[in-house]
């Protein structure tokens, strides 16, 4: 019954933004898109993707769970379906752990890895957010209000010291031994002390972070860059620095569990970012233009996580198909080594 209420609840909320959207800001440049860069957007996106199914082996490898690259294509497409209509933008995430626990029975060196692999991508973004913000004040073009710069700086500093805590021994030995030594006979703060240990696999693979941080690099610069594509398909011409700038703030917003695939909320809070800035605000029909954008590029990452979709309806009806001994109980081909 709680389950079934919170999901009433989010898929009010969504609706609710969606409506007010509409209402607020004019959508119908929407529909003068232009189709050639909306296919690019789409080509950008699965590539990224691709790159995202790559790194999250590779982190997997790190806890020594190894299966064939074409699996985790597969597992990674499923999970960006889900995540579409889960609610927040962390469903898929759960799909692909339990898939991990329920074959590999790896589940929690599968929630690290998988862990890893979303802190990654976020503290790229933080990193890129940061880097256009000191571009900007260095240039001394500090278009952007200072007190969104203040709260980028300070976004950054959680991401430092969250990666303190994760790989860090030194600070888990504090957090364990000191603040919590009291505690640490309780079962949970033992169990997680125990869970903990699993992000600390990654410490000496020193290899390994080069190729995660490059990578990961390189697929949130592909994912800005689909934000800026459906912007230019619409017309709204802005500086990519600006992108790298506030799509970060857009997706840390976006993960919050209010709203179906945070469906709506990147909608509401892009056209008050980018009208921040003076030069963007000048432009006509900016926050209608900024709102648009986000509806684009949520509508490519609808239409690309059907890619998983398609995928997961293909392999259940593989399954069915598949012969199984009388009394045995097939698991879902998502789930199976290939």
């Amino acid at each position: 019954m709680k389950t079934f209420l919170s999901t009433c609840t989010k898929l009010s909320v969504t609706a609710v933004l969606l409506w007010w959207i509409s209402t607020r800001y004019d959508i119908n440049t929407i529909l003068e898109a232009d189709l050639t860069l909306l296919l690019l957007a789409v080509g950008i996106l699965v590539l990224s993707n691709l790159a995202g199914a790559l790194q999250w082996k590779l982190l997997l490898q790190g806890q020594k769970i190894i299966f064939p690259y074409g699996r985790a294509v597969k597992l990674y497409f499923i999970g960006l379906f889900f995540n579409n209509f889960l609610p927040g933008a962390l469903g898929g995430d759960v799909v692909k752990i339990y898939s991990i626990s329920r074959v590999e029975k790896r589940g929690r060196e599968g929630l690290a890895a998988t862990f890893v692999d979303r802190f990654a991508g976020f503290f790229l973004l933080a990193l890129f957010a940061l880097a256009g913000s000191g571009w900007l004040l260095v240039t001394g073009e500090a278009a952007v209000k200072q007190d969104i710069i203040n709260y980028i700086f300070i976004v950054f500093g959680v991401f430092i010291l969250a990666t303190a805590v994760l790989f860090s021994r030194r600070v888990s030995s504090l957090i364990y031994d000191v603040i919590l030594g009291r505690y640490k006979t309780f079962a949970p703060v033992a169990k997680f002390r125990e869970s903990h240990e699993f992000f600390h696999a990654y410490r000496k693979q020193h290899p390994l972070a080069i190729r995660v941080f490059l990578l990961s690099l390189v697929i949130q610069l592909l994912r800005i860059a689909v934000h800026y594509v459906c912007a230019l398909s619409i017309g709204f011409e802005i500086d990519f620095i600006y992108f790298l700038i506030f799509v970060p703030l857009i997706a840390l917003v976006a993960i919050v569990p209010i709203s179906f695939g945070g469906v709506g909320v990147r909608e509401s809070i892009g056209p008050p970012l980018f009208t921040s800035v003076a030069s963007i605000a000048a432009i006509a029909g900016a926050a209608d233009l900024a709102a648009v954008t986000q509806l684009l590029a949520t509508l490519v990452g609808i239409l690309v996580g059907l890619i998983g979709g398609a995928v997961f309806v293909a392999t259940r009806q593989t399954t069915g198909k598949a012969a199984a001994p009388a009394g045995s109980v097939t698991a879902p081909a998502a789930n199976r080594r290939d």
